[in-house]
């Protein structure tokens, strides 16, 4: 016998049955009041989110979560945001020194026995705010400028170290900070030489961080040279 025709019949009732119940429901939903919890269509994203561990910005996204973060690496670093945004404030001190909008002062250093500065230079905004401090200083067999970069607060932003030795190395180091003051990349450049011992390595307690104004009011361990001639170091514009 067949029954081909009772299990047509079967699947269409059940349709029909599948059709009342959808109605029903979009009644009732519609009835709800403006109150009611709405459907969570973020659901998927948040399942997934789970099994990652990672959040998911689809087309279902629902909350304000911010993007995955993006490790800073030296493939991607010249794209960051942060990287940009200390590049842009960078240029902006330098623009302001050239264009007479901000006041630098310089001091000269004798060369004496035990003494290691050279050079100290500050500039400060129309407000007193420390923008750029630079200190220079060596030895017999080698020379280092660093140049640290603040915002408009004070803080750090920036410092870039340029290296000079007897062998002929010279190099670029590269320092960036975010608002916190932690550094969050670093940049090493060996432009020429066989390398020289410790043109790596520039901990905090070397650099001018917190307090340029005091660093560069300080007593020299050698005299200082009582001259208006102006010294001109290498500029870092064209070298972030």
């Amino acid at each position: 016998m067949n029954n081909a025709p009772k299990q047509g019949m079967v699947l269409i009732v059940i349709w029909a049955v599948l059709a009342v119940a959808v109605t029903v429901l979009a009644g009732a939903k519609s009835s709800q009041s403006p109150d009611a919890t709405p459907l969570d269509l973020g659901i998927c994203d948040q399942l997934l989110s789970k099994t990652t561990g990672e959040p998911v910005f689809g087309a279902f996204q629902t909350d304000s979560a911010s993007p995955v973060k993006v490790p800073i690496t030296d493939a991607n670093w010249a794209r960051q945001l942060k990287i940009r945004e200390v590049r842009k404030l960078v240029n902006s001190v330098n623009l302001g020194i050239t264009k007479g909008v901000f006041k630098t002062s310089q001091k000269r250093f004798e060369d004496c026995d035990g003494g290691y500065e050279i050079y100290r230079s500050i500039t400060v905004d129309a407000n007193g705010v420390v923008r750029r401090y630079e200190m220079q200083g060596g030895s017999e067999d080698h020379l280092l400028t660093f140049q640290h970069y603040y915002d408009e607060s004070g803080r750090i932003s920036f410092v870039y170290i340029i290296g000079g030795a007897y062998n002929g190395t010279h190099i670029l180091h590269r320092i960036y900070f975010d608002e916190s003051g932690k550094r969050i990349f670093e940049a090493h450049k060996d432009v020429t030489g066989p390398g020289y011992p410790g043109f790596s390595d520039y901990p905090d307690d070397e650099l001018s961080i917190s307090n340029p104004a005091k660093d560069f009011a300080a007593a020299s361990q050698c005299p200082e040279i009582k001259s208006k001639e102006k010294c001109h170091l290498q500029r870092s514009d064209s070298l972030l």
